[in-house]
């Protein structure tokens, strides 16, 4: 194993001493580093440590996919070979090869493989290590969208948690994966108890309308743009009315009417939505027998881009139940006035 070490620093060695971009030792040394990267002991690979370092950034393990040592070892779940490729560096240079990615592969840092391949505990116990803030956000703000969509919510509670106090909002309307911020994802694939812990990390948070910020913000791309009470009601795929029920739970009539005022690129309501689906429990979730002041309008008043309300659509669609449902809440509105 020695010998293949040090075949291995010679290859690199005469890598990243030429000038061409893509030399002709580069399927050799990523032949040579599996070989190293999947059999080698910990005592040897630390032979490794300064030369992977150094070159991290014009070499890898994987020539297909750019991937290093260190993705590998993440990989496997091997987080002590993890902790000895980054030993003995400087926090900005243990934060740099913990959090990039590989070339033209987005979402897969050594953080986020990490949190996917069940080794969150490893991420929890490695924030210790950093005492940056910048440092801090940035990692945990990579691990929490991806247990966001692997639906591990207690990790999600843990990396919260770990948030310093008055950056959680900030850190849940920046880290995204595709265009989906962490509650979208969450609303998306009707992860409830993911759902309530976000909601319930930025209650916590200084001032009163950080969770109202949280619910009222939106996809980002240019041709997505949708709240996660629009993707709960099926917006982009499955409807959830657990989740609805997660997303508006103890919220006042006035924000819960605000919220179903919104509309999605399309110009549809999460109540467009909610009807498409035609389950009574979706449409009942969203507690339009509550707003008295508002329910008519948002049945009859608000068009969407094609100039249908939610009743129309509702008939359309031949969902009569919801067609019946929106006459009586409109009925007993009008008695009340």
């Amino acid at each position: 194993m020695a010998d293949e070490i040090l075949k291995l620093k010679e290859l690199i060695s005469s890598y990243v001493n030429e000038e061409n971009v893509l030399p002709p030792d580069v399927p050799r040394i990523h032949e040579q580093c599996q070989k190293v990267a999947t059999k080698a002991r910990i005592t040897l690979i630390k032979q490794l440590n300064i030369c992977l370092l150094d070159n991290r950034r014009r070499f890898s393990t994987d020539f297909n996919n750019r991937r290093t040592c260190i993705h590998l070892a993440a990989e496997r779940g091997d987080t002590d070979l993890i902790d000895t490729l980054i030993d003995g560096v400087t926090e900005e240079e243990k934060f740099n090869l913990l959090t990039m990615n590989p070339v033209d592969n987005p979402d897969n840092s050594v953080v986020e493989i990490a949190v996917r391949n069940a080794n969150a505990s490893w991420v929890q116990k490695t924030l210790k290590q950093f005492s940056e803030e910048r440092h801090l956000i940035e990692i945990i703000g990579k691990a929490l969208v991806t247990a966001c969509q692997k639906n591990y919510p207690e990790v999600v509670k843990g990396l919260l948690d770990a948030i310093p106090t008055g950056k959680k909002l900030e850190v849940l309307t920046t880290y995204k994966m595709w265009s989906y911020y962490c509650l979208h994802l969450a609303a998306a694939r009707g992860f409830s108890l993911v759902a309530k812990e976000l909601l319930r990390c930025v209650s916590e948070e200084p001032g009163d309308d950080a969770v109202l910020s949280l619910l009222h913000y939106r996809t980002r791309s240019p041709n997505l743009d949708q709240t996660a009470l629009h993707l709960a009601c099926g917006a982009s795929g499955e409807p959830h009315s657990h989740t609805v029920r997660s997303l508006l739970e103890g919220l006042s009539e006035s924000s819960i009417s605000n919220l179903l005022q919104q509309k999605d690129d399309n110009g549809n309501t999460a109540l467009h939505h909610a009807v498409k689906d035609g389950s009574p429990d979706l449409v009942c979730a969203l507690g339009l027998d509550r707003l008295s002041l508002e329910s008519e309008h948002l049945i009859r008043g608000i068009i969407n881009n094609e100039g249908k309300s939610a009743y129309d659509v509702a008939y359309d669609k031949g969902n009569m139940w919801a067609v019946g449902y929106f006459q009586e809440i409109c009925s007993d509105a009008a008695e009340g006035e």
